[in-house]
């Protein structure tokens, strides 16, 4: 390592230190304005009307609309020794 490769990394380094404190200090201000009501909070599942989770409809959220595949079945049909 060369002493100006050493003054190039620090240089960056301390570029990104300043821009990770000024990301750290934005979010603390926008932390800072955020009111918080007293109420507990609730746990509300979207996918079914009555906003309770289920097994089934965790399953049907995650494939609605993707296409069923039922390839799987070939194998059981299939001869083998």
């Amino acid at each position: 390592i060369r002493v100006h490769e050493v003054y190039k990394y620090n240089i960056q380094s301390i570029h990104r230190t300043l821009r990770e404190i000024g990301q750290y200090l934005q979010l603390w201000q926008i932390m800072q304005r955020s009111e918080l009501s007293a109420t507990p909070d609730r746990l509300i599942w979207r996918w079914t009307a009555s906003g309770n989770y289920s097994t089934q409809s965790c399953y049907m959220a995650t494939f609605h609309g993707s296409t069923a595949c039922y390839s799987w079945k070939l194998i059981w049909k299939c001869w083998a020794p």
